[in-house]
């Protein structure tokens, strides 16, 4: 009996150890916060398609498209919701309805962002974070290369993002304050109820 006794929990805790290493180890992604500094974002801006609402650069003017934004619009895949720049020029700002585009297109940047987002090597360091903010999933891309930041941020849930912010910025002697304005931005953003 004291040898079944020992062979079953044996076999107990060898099943459990096989199944425990078999088990994707959880994830725990950050809720952030952001500081929002109300002097830099003073345009309220509303989506009602996407249900969100944000904060924009009062001063900031509206600029067209590129011509490879365009054709993604015209075959139905994108909308772009708000693409802004500052007065110099130096920092844009968009923020893009991307509901319609195919899901393997984000699984595929999600596990090749290195090069999906860095097809013709340009860009010297490419960063990677997720987090949590507003309700959403937001997976943060950031590029950077000698004069230049560009932000990509995917904001859905965790199977596949809704929109997306995209913000390049200059590196220059306004870079700390550009930086601050996309935070307001971005922690100026919620759902609409």
């Amino acid at each position: 009996m004291k040898f079944f006794l020992l062979n079953s929990l044996f076999l107990s805790f060898f099943v459990f150890a096989i199944v425990s290493c078999n088990q994707a180890p959880s994830r725990t992604v950050t809720e952030m916060e952001f500081n929002v500094d109300t002097s830099l974002v003073t345009l309220p801006v509303s989506d009602s398609s996407l249900g969100i609402s944000y904060r924009a650069p009062g001063g900031w003017t509206d600029i067209e498209a590129t011509e490879e934004a365009l054709k993604q619009v015209h075959d139905g895949k994108i909308r772009v919701s708000k693409l802004i720049r500052n007065p110099s020029g130096n920092v844009v700002f968009s923020l893009t309805d991307v509901r319609d585009v195919p899901d393997s297109t984000f699984r595929h940047m999600d596990e090749n962002y290195k090069t999906v987002l860095n097809p013709s090597g340009a860009w010297s360091d490419i960063q990677k974070a997720e987090f949590n903010h507003a309700g959403f999933n937001v997976k943060q891309y950031v590029l950077s290369r000698q004069g230049q930041t560009f932000f990509k941020m995917l904001f859905g849930n965790t199977s596949r993002p809704s929109f997306q912010v995209d913000y390049s910025i200059m590196i220059d002697s306004s870079y700390a304050l550009n930086t601050k304005t996309l935070e307001s931005i971005i922690g100026s953003l919620h759902r609409d109820h």
